[in-house]
């Protein structure tokens, strides 16, 4: 994964609010996330990279922007292991290898 990659929510992936908290659930666990983490959840869309969900964060929270960029690369790597995230080449190859 780098900079340009861009992340997407898996498709079981399921999201509730609960006491002003934000819970995200895959089919086999769920995870509570802290402001920041939310903040960036919101900006997967399948479109954005994580470079730009960084930089949005930076704006956002007022931070340097490579700090960013490293902060949101980590939690989409942690979402990607915990199956709350998938990455638009992956999911490609997959496809592929499917088709053959």
């Amino acid at each position: 994964m780098t900079g340009d990659s861009v992340p997407r929510r898996c498709a079981e992936v399921r999201t509730r609010r609960y006491r002003g908290r934000l819970f995200i659930a895959n089919t086999a666990q769920a995870f509570e996330l802290n402001e920041q983490a939310e903040f960036a959840f919101r900006l997967v869309d399948g479109t954005a990279t994580v470079r730009e969900i960084g930089a949005q964060l930076a704006e956002r929270y007022r931070y340097a922007v490579a700090d960013a960029v490293s902060d949101t690369a980590e939690l989409m790597t942690l979402f990607a292991e915990r199956q709350v995230v998938e990455f638009a080449a992956d999911h490609a190859v997959a496809e592929s290898s499917v088709q053959s």
